[in-house]
């Protein structure tokens, strides 16, 4: 299984993940970083605190950046999944 890393950048910076993760391809790493991103702002809520301009970077062994997730995505995807069931309980 090929190895990725996910490096959290916000205003202060970036943070390295030094270690990597293994998973089965890219789009399981973007679901890592998207449940990682879930669990932060989770927190955040938890403790009243405001929402950080978060992104988490997914890069490979070379440090090449193959695809970022954004706090910004992951809570357009919740707030549009929320929508749409509100949505079809009207229909």
């Amino acid at each position: 299984m090929p190895r990725y890393f996910f490096h959290m950048r916000d205003n202060d910076g970036l943070l390295e993940d030094p270690d990597g993760s293994e998973v089965a391809d890219l789009d399981a790493a973007v679901n890592e970083a998207k449940l990682g991103a879930r669990s932060l702002m989770a927190e955040d809520i938890r403790l009243g605190r405001a929402l950080r301009p978060i992104s988490i970077e997914i890069s490979e062994t070379d440090g090449l950046v193959l695809q970022t997730v954004t706090f910004r995505n992951v809570l357009d995807e919740l707030t549009a999944d929320l929508y749409e069931h509100q949505v079809g309980r009207r229909r």
